[in-house]
C-alpha cells in the first residue's frame, strides 16, 4: 500500500485499517513524502516455500513450535540509509515457523544482527501488527506453517562486513543463526 497525501482522501485511515485487520505487516518504507506498507496476504502456509533456506538448530519451544526456515533480503544492505528509512539501514528477514503440536503458550521473536564477537549491530523493530501478534501461536494448528517478517534496524555506525542473523523466541533459551547479511558503507 502506497500512501501519499492521504489526509484529503482517507483521513480516517480506513484502507490501512482494513488491510491491518486482515493481514500481518511485512515491512514499511518511508521515502520523502510517502509511506509504503506491505502486508502478507498469505501468512498461513502448508509448507516451507522453495525460496526459503532450511534452518538447522534447536529453535523449538516446548516441542510444539520450531523455526524451520528463513529468507533474507537479497544483496548487501547499507548501515546508513537516507532515502527509504533514514537515518539507518534495515535488513529484511522472513521466518517460517512450523507447529509440531498445538502450542500451549504464545511467544514473540527477536531477530538481531551479530558480528563475529557476538556484538549486536542491529535488532528487529517491534511491531504490534506482526504475524506473531496478529496470529498468536496458541491459535496455530499442528502441521501449520506461519510466515513471520522482521526488519532489523541497523546501527548507522555498523562497520562494513558480514554479520550473522540470530533468531530467539522470547521465553525460550535457544538462539538460531538463520543466515548472514553483508553490510556496506
Amino acid at each position: 500500500m502506497v500512501l501519499s497525501h492521504q489526509e484529503g482522501v482517507d483521513p480516517a485511515n480506513l484502507v490501512r485499517a482494513w488491510l491491518g485487520g486482515r493481514f500481518p505487516l511485512v515491512t514499511e518504507l518511508y521515502p520523502a513524502g510517502i509511506a509504503i506498507r506491505a502486508y502478507a496476504t498469505r501468512y498461513r502456509l502448508t509448507g516451507l516455500p522453495a525460496t526459503a533456506a532450511a534452518v538447522d538448530g534447536p529453535a523449538q519451544v516446548d516441542g510444539a513450535v520450531r523455526l524451520a526456515g528463513c529468507t533474507l533480503e537479497p544483496g548487501p544492505v547499507t548501515a546508513a540509509q537516507q532515502v527509504l528509512h533514514p537515518p539507518s539501514g534495515w535488513a529484511h528477514v522472513t521466518l517460517y515457523w512450523q507447529a509440531l503440536a498445538a502450542p500451549a503458550s504464545d511467544h514473540l521473536a527477536r531477530v538481531r544482527l551479530l558480528d563475529a564477537d557476538g556484538q549486536v549491530w542491529g535488532e528487529s523493530l517491534e511491531r504490534p501488527d506482526s504475524a506473531l501478534h496478529f496470529y498468536p501461536m496458541t491459535a496455530w494448528q499442528p502441521g501449520e506453517w506461519v510466515r513471520d517478517d522482521y526488519d532489523i534496524n541497523l546501527n548507522p555506525a555498523t562497520p562494513a562486513g558480514v554479520y550473522r542473523v540470530a533468531v530467539t523466541l522470547l521465553g525460550a533459551e535457544a538462539e538460531v543463526i538463520c543466515g548472514r547479511v553483508t553490510v556496506t558503507k
